[in-house]
């Protein structure tokens, strides 16, 4: 019997971009742990992070880091782990801030690529765009290369 893959996703919370809705979409096995609150730890201008099994992982908003506009918040914010392997087969993680709710849903063999739109910011790190159906818009962020560019900004003092 053949496995069928699981995935996560998010709704985005900004509004329409380029009249569909946007999703965040991961891998289930990216997702390693979900935290109702965590401590913030600010110190302007390096990236905001959190402690995490002995570890300070940073704290992304995914709106914020594609620049895109962000809804007014409803409830608390929701916190999730997200684990990656880099190219030199390294563990990368990192804590994703939202307050949507997570969806762990069975990968559907109809998605269709999408291609040539670009975000505010940061759009390099993209892995891949799909059409999720009229008017909604799967994203595939690139948490490795996300990792790497907030780390040359911690670096450079950005």
């Amino acid at each position: 019997m053949e496995k069928q893959l699981e995935i996560a996703s998010i709704k985005a919370n900004t509004g329409s971009f380029h009249g569909r809705e946007i999703y965040w979409l991961l891998s289930r096995t990216q997702l390693e742990f979900a935290l109702k609150e965590v401590e913030i730890f600010s110190s302007p201008p390096f990236v905001t992070t959190a402690k995490y099994q002995e570890a300070m992982l940073p704290v992304i908003n995914l709106e914020k880091y594609y620049g895109l506009e962000e809804k007014e918040r409803n409830g608390s914010p929701k916190y999730f782990v997200i684990r990656s392997v880099n190219e030199k087969k390294e563990l990368v993680k990192l804590i994703i801030k939202t307050p949507q709710t997570l969806k762990i849903q069975k990968l559907e063999t109809d998605f269709k690529s999408f291609s040539s739109l670009l975000f505010p910011q940061n759009s390099a790190n993209v892995l891949g765009m799909y059409s999720l159906g009229t008017g909604k818009l799967g994203v595939v962020p690139d948490f490795v290369g996300m990792t790497q560019s907030l780390q040359w900004k911690d670096t450079q003092g950005l």
